[in-house]
């Protein structure tokens, strides 16, 4: 072969290289993109329960009702 038919397999070679990179990374965002969108799901869903929970943690025997017997 002469030297720019080398040259150029070389470059196709590093651009086929490269687009199986692109590939690969763009497959991995993807995911993780999907994976981050969970957690803030559940993150969300986390603080809603929390949020539920808070008065009943911060109640004393004070703000409850006499129990009827009294």
């Amino acid at each position: 072969m002469s030297e720019w038919q080398d040259r150029l397999v070389e470059l196709e070679t590093r651009c086929s290289f490269q687009e199986t990179t692109l590939d690969e990374l763009n497959r991995v965002v993807a995911e993780q993109d999907r994976r981050i969108e969970a957690l803030n799901a559940e993150v969300q869903a986390l603080k809603g329960y929390v949020q539920t929970l808070l008065p009943l943690l911060n109640s004393t025997d004070a703000d409850e009702a006499p129990p009827p017997h009294y």
